[in-house]
């Protein structure tokens, strides 16, 4: 998986940012609720139109990790907004690319974001994303690592198997998430759809016990993307 170049970020420094990835997780819930009304505002601007469906799948206790489809930079706080009313606290990747730029790193590691190197195992973030879990947060990862721009259908072939291997590390159940674009292109404000699946639990995963197998990561990670391309397709009719 390529890297974005530092020199699309504005006032990006050349050199990769130290992040110290045994840094102390202070909460966070305090925080993203404060800020809630702000997210809400950018996410109505963003879009002609927002709808939630199957929030009554989030649970309100317990860890988990949130693997949606990704399509737009403001997937994250789109989808934390719609979960505004369960009060869970929210930690997410980030590309390493925006942590050298300082004004992206200061509100995301406010806000609960850290950085996930995606040109290479990243055995540091992998741990953190750990750490995260066994305190009882959630965890959101994008299977497909970067932005589809063409929001087209999540497929299998898009996505990379680190969100499983956390799965696997932990584990922790999977909650599939569809994000679904009005596919035009020129419309800068689409209309955007979020569903929230039903919970995957860890042994639906297929992951054999006390073995770390390739291909078991594969299978789970087609059976999340099935199941987000399942709720993907409820809303394609709409678009035609």
């Amino acid at each position: 998986m390529s890297s974005t170049k530092v020199k699309k970020i504005p006032f990006a420094r050349e050199e990769p940012y130290d992040y110290d990835y045994n840094r102390e997780l202070p909460p966070r819930l305090k925080t993203q609720m404060n800020v809630m009304w702000l997210v809400g505002l950018m996410v109505h601007h963003e879009f002609e139109r927002v709808e939630y469906h199957g929030l009554e799948n989030v649970p309100t206790e317990g860890s988990f990790i949130l693997c949606p489809n990704h399509c737009d930079g403001f997937d994250p706080f789109t989808i934390a907004y719609g979960m505004r009313k369960k009060k869970r606290e929210i930690w997410f990747m980030c590309k390493s690319e925006f942590w050298q730029a300082f004004y992206i790193r200061v509100l995301l590691d406010w806000i609960g974001g850290f950085p996930v190197h995606r040109d290479r195992p990243d055995l540091d973030s992998i741990k953190l994303s750990e750490r995260i879990l066994n305190n009882g947060n959630v965890l959101l990862v994008f299977p497909q690592g970067t932005r589809d721009r063409l929001r087209g259908r999540p497929s299998v072939e898009s996505a990379f198997p680190g969100a499983m291997l956390v799965a696997r590390e932990t584990r922790t159940p999977v909650l599939p998430v569809s994000i679904h674009l009005d596919p035009d292109l020129n419309n800068k404000h689409p209309a955007c759809v979020v569903r929230f699946g039903k919970m995957i639990p860890y042994e639906d995963l297929g992951f054999s016990e006390g073995k770390r197998r390739s291909r078991e990561l594969k299978s789970a990670t087609a059976l999340v993307m099935d199941r987000i391309a399942e709720m993907w397709d409820l809303d394609r009719e709409k678009y035609q």
